[in-house]
């Protein structure tokens, strides 16, 4: 016993000395990690929480979590208790096409007492961002020593930015609403869990392609993190595949060593498990509705139609005029390539130089495999935001440039080595530096502002963990439908805000019909179920254990008339205008 703690104290002792040494070798580096731990974990951290504000005390969000948190930890609270996966949202339903890997990890820690809002919102954060930091240091040393590149790269990965501010700053003056134009960049990527472990993955893959000989545990691991990637999130997994897959194929066409075409099978069949396990292409396929469908231009032509952005009457009307003739006009290609180019610089930012950067590296005599495999995986990346619109939410395919974003910060980063001047390579570090500053604060607005004002109050969650507590079972809640006048200054309750999931979060169990936008995404045939609900058929009764109801919502047709009048239901809590009803017969 005593050896062993003094192996452990031993080992942590070496720990706190290197990091002690790094930190005096690197004290800019370290200064930008620690700006950065706060700033990214700050966008998920106080979401999720219990805070009393202006008298009104709950559980509040901020941002997106207030919908795409809540459904992740719907998902690990109700999801996993049957097998196959049970749809959390819509009961008879299986989750399927959906990536929910992380879900079942948050699922499994809740099994031995760690709440799955604590995992979501406060340990993966803090885990993710150690890890994140940790695999972008090791693929920065693989790639180069000088700590120039390390600092510029890791600032890109943690605040890298679009060119989005250019747009309001033309048309308003100010940078305001920056955060919401184009994709998504890297100071919110605690908005999305899963893709930003991903990111962790993708590091770790890059890191192993870079080992001169791979061993046969590497092999195994390599095929393992693209297997994961898929779970975690499609557009990762999609471009790891290509990457990888690339890279073996051209050293198996150069060497034409049998080990590299086995490398590519294996990696080409984990990759193919993991999809038909996640997505289930087949039943997509039968549902008749694909996952993605062919609209060119769906997310470039709000650049000259959308008011908040380049809005243009006269181009406008040249689209439609040049898209209405028969002939395929000159004018109109033009005009969508020039667009298209537009969108991709003004989306990637300063990252235009890392892509030109890929494209000319990948073109000499200095290109290496994992250079041009990159380069395969941006290009082939990019056709789906440029030529795809997504099943539900149709804009979803803009994230496609998330893994884009990260691996263009390496060539971009490359950059500065090639400078020989070192004023000049500072002055490109603080150009870089200046471009990221307008999203940053902008974004940073929507999730560090308090008092926090969506919220769970403390009586619906006294509520819903009396329904938790009762055997599972199938919840109806009315159908979504926002009242204004229960919005109150500082106070909007979360199910008059956004159709969510939350009453699946928070009592563990189904409920017959919510949500409609992640349902339209996991390709639920919802549409019959909807239209019976609003005509009032009281058959669907015959499915519903429990009925819960805020005094706001009674005017609710099928609660009215399927539940408050039907004698095999009865009120069994009532509080503060809350109430839930259980089917006794």
């Amino acid at each position: 016993m005593v050896i062993k703690n003094y192996t452990v104290l031993s080992g942590i002792g070496s720990a706190v000395k290197k990091f002690v040494v790094f930190v005096k070798e690197n004290p800019f580096l370290f200064a930008l990690i620690l700006i950065a731990a706060i700033l990214q974990i700050l966008v998920i951290f106080p979401s999720g929480s219990s805070y009393c504000f202006n008298g009104h005390c709950g559980d509040y969000f901020w941002g997106v979590h207030e919908h795409d948190g809540i459904w992740h930890i719907a998902v690990a609270e109700t999801a996993f208790r049957t097998f196959p996966p049970r749809n959390p949202i819509f009961t008879g339903s299986p989750l399927s096409g959906y990536n929910s890997l992380l879900d079942l990890i948050l699922f499994l820690f809740s099994e031995v007492g760690i709440s799955s809002f604590t995992m979501y919102f406060k340990i993966l954060p803090v885990v993710w961002f150690i890890l994140f930091t940790w695999s972008a240091i090791a693929l920065g040393k693989k790639i180069s020593n000088k700590k120039i590149f390390l600092f510029l790269f890791l600032f890109l990965s943690y605040f890298g930015a679009s060119f989005s501010f250019i747009i309001p700053l033309i048309k308003t003056g100010t940078i305001s609403g920056t955060s919401s134009l184009l994709a998504m960049q890297p100071i919110l990527t605690l908005t999305n869990v899963q893709l930003a472990f991903s990111y962790i993955i993708l590091f770790l893959i890059l890191t192993l392609l870079h080992e001169k000989r791979l061993t046969k545990k590497q092999m195994g691991m390599l095929c393992l993190y693209t297997f994961l990637q898929w779970g975690l999130k499609f557009y990762a997994g999609f471009i790891s595949t290509i990457i990888v897959c690339v890279v073996f194929l051209l050293r198996w066409m150069r060497e034409k060593k049998l080990n590299y075409f086995i490398y590519l099978l294996s990696i080409s069949l984990s990759s193919a498990v993991s999809l038909f396990i996640n997505y289930n292409p087949f039943g997509q396929l039968k549902s008749g509705s694909a996952p993605f469908v062919f609209r060119p231009l769906a997310l470039v032509w709000p650049l000259i139609e959308d008011p908040s952005m380049f809005y243009s009457y006269y181009w406008s009307n040249a689209k439609y005029t040049l898209l209405a003739s028969s002939k395929i006009s000159p004018r109109l290609i033009l005009l969508m390539g020039i667009l298209t180019l537009l969108y991709i610089v003004l989306t990637l930012g300063p990252r235009i130089i890392g892509l030109m950067s890929l494209i000319k590296k990948s073109l000499s005599r200095k290109r290496t495999d994992i250079d041009v495999g990159v380069l395969a995986g941006v290009c082939l990346s990019l056709i789906f935001p440029i030529f795809f619109v997504q099943r539900g939410v149709w804009w979803n395919t803009v994230q496609f440039f998330f893994p884009i974003f990260l691996l263009l910060n390496i060539y971009t980063a490359e950059l500065v080595l090639k400078i020989k001047n070192k004023t000049l390579s500072m002055v490109f570090i603080c150009i870089l530096i200046v471009i990221s500053i307008p999203y940053t604060v902008d974004a940073l607005k929507g999730y560090v502002t308090f008092p926090g004002v969506v919220n769970v109050s403390q009586s619906e969650k006294e509520a819903l963990s009396f329904l938790r507590a009762l055997p599972d079972g199938v919840i109806y809640t009315p159908v979504y439908k926002p009242n204004s006048l229960l919005n109150q200054t500082g106070n909007i309750p979360l199910f008059n805000h956004v159709d969510s999931s939350y009453v699946s979060a928070y009592t563990g169990k189904q409920t017959f019909y919510t949500n409609y936008v992640q349902l339209q995404l996991l390709n639920v045939p919802y549409e019959e179920r909807k239209k019976q609900i609003a005509q009032g058929e009281c058959d669907l009764v015959k499915g519903i254990d429990y009925a819960y109801i805020n005094s706001s919502q009674v005017n609710d047709l099928f609660m009215k008339k399927c539940i408050f009048m039907n004698k095999d239901f009865e009120k069994k809590y009532s509080k503060e205008g809350i109430s839930v009803y259980i089917k006794i017969k």
